[in-house]
Formats: structure tokens, C-alpha cells, sequence
């Protein structure tokens, strides 16, 4: 009798523990199921948030660049006096890396001495095909061979495109 008995019982803790093991398995993996699902849903939240902050942020910097590029100094063509304003707003505003202004061909100039072409970017044929202020994907400037934004805006004199 006792023999029975304890096989009995060995085999009902043999499937206790088969069982606890199973329920262990199980609510282990519902339980990462459901905090995976938390977090992805989490960092999908904070990605939208960031990207409405960083779209905020651009289009800020759009209107600063469009109010630069109506001003008489920028119209009226004075290289010199161009180029003594953008350093005067550079150091006003350090959150832009540069400044600089081109000509409808693309050859553009900055006020610290530095010059090239933009023609064969593409946010610069956007420009010009669409006459209206453009921000660039991220890029290499080639001003400082630095990642960067551009925010270009047109600069209009009676309607026509000038820089």
C-alpha cells in the first residue's frame, strides 16, 4: 500500500510540475507578447511626436529664411552689402551653419568667402521648377562637407526669379 502511494504521489507531483512548467511557458510568453506590444506601440508614439517637432522646427526655419529673402538688401543685387548682411544674420542666428545666396544658374556665394554650384542639386531644381521655398532632404554641404538641411527659398524681384 504504501508503494502505491507513493508512486501516487510521485507521479502527482511529476504532473504538477509538468503543469506549473506548461502555465510558466505560457504566461511567460503571453506576458512578452503583451509588454513587446507596449513598447513598439510606445516608441511608434514617440516617433510621431518627434516628427511633428523636427516638421515644427523646419518650417520655422522656412519662415526665418523667406523674411531674409524679401528684405531690400537680398532684391536689390549688392553682392557686398549681401554678403555684410548674411554674416551679420549668421551671428544673430547660430543655428544655421551657413548662409549663402545663388544666382538663377546655380553658382552660389556665401559671405565668408566660399563659392560653387548647386545646378545639379536636387532641391535646387525644385526651386526653380516650382519658383517656391524648398527644404532638402538631408545632405552634404558643400560649403563645409558637413550633414545638413538646406532650406532654399527663392528670392523674387517683380516676379522674376533672382537667386
Amino acid at each position: 500500500m504504501k508503494n502505491i502511494r507513493s508512486v501516487f504521489v510521485a507521479l502527482m507531483v511529476v504532473v504538477l510540475v509538468i503543469t506549473a512548467g506548461i502555465l510558466t511557458a505560457v504566461n511567460y510568453t503571453k506576458t512578452e507578447t503583451v509588454v513587446v506590444q507596449g513598447i513598439e506601440q510606445s516608441l511608434a508614439d514617440t516617433t510621431k511626436v518627434a516628427a511633428h517637432e523636427v516638421e515644427f522646427w523646419l518650417q520655422l526655419r522656412k519662415a526665418e529664411m523667406e523674411g531674409i529673402a524679401n528684405t531690400p538688401i537680398l532684391l536689390s543685387g549688392d553682392k557686398q552689402a549681401i554678403n555684410t548682411y548674411l554674416l551679420m544674420e549668421s551671428k544673430r542666428m547660430p543655428v544655421y551653419s551657413a548662409f549663402w545666396v545663388s544666382d538663377p544658374a546655380g553658382n552660389w556665394y556665401s559671405p565668408v568667402g566660399t563659392s560653387g554650384s548647386i545646378s545639379e542639386r536636387d532641391y535646387y531644381k525644385e526651386l526653380m521648377k516650382t519658383g517656391k521655398s524648398i527644404i532638402s532632404d538631408p545632405l552634404i554641404g558643400k560649403a563645409d562637407g558637413k550633414m545638413a538641411v538646406v532650406v532654399a527659398i527663392p528670392i523674387k524681384s517683380n516676379g522674376q526669379l533672382v537667386g
